[in-house]
C-alpha cells in the first residue's frame, strides 16, 4: 500500500510505503520539500524520547498530534485521519483515526 501524508492545508509532506499494518501502521517515509516545517517538531521528539525527558515528550506528541495530520491511498484516492504519528530517519508509525473517506 502507498499513501500520501498530508497536513490538515492539504500541503503533501511526503509518501509512505507501508510496511507492516496492524494497531500500528509501520511504513518507510519519503518527505517532500515541504516536510522541512514540521522536520524539527519530529526530531526533538525522538531526541526527548531518548533522553528519556517524558513530560517533553507528552508535550511534543500533543504539538504533534494538533496538527491534524492524514494519510491519503494514492490508489483509491480516499483519505484517513491518523494519530500517534512518529517519524524517524526514514520510517514512520501510527495509528488510524477515523474510516476511510473521499476527500472533499
Amino acid at each position: 500500500m502507498s499513501l500520501t501524508l498530508s497536513d490538515r492545508s492539504g500541503t503533501i509532506l511526503g509518501e509512505i510505503v507501508v510496511l507492516s499494518e496492524n494497531a500500528l501502521v509501520l511504513g518507510t517515509f519519503l518527505p517532500t520539500a515541504a516536510f522541512a516545517a514540521y522536520a524539527t517538531l519530529f526530531k526533538n521528539l525522538e531526541q526527548a524520547a531518548n533522553d528519556q525527558l517524558f513530560v517533553e515528550a507528552d508535550r511534543l506528541e500533543q504539538e504533534i498530534q494538533s496538527c491534524d495530520f492524514c494519510v491519503l491511498d494514492t490508489h483509491s484516492g480516499m483519505q484517513r485521519n491518523i494519530a500517534d504519528v512518529q517519524i524517524m530517519q526514514d520510517g514512520i508509525c501510527f495509528h488510524w483515526r477515523a474510516s476511510w473517506e473521499r476527500p472533499r
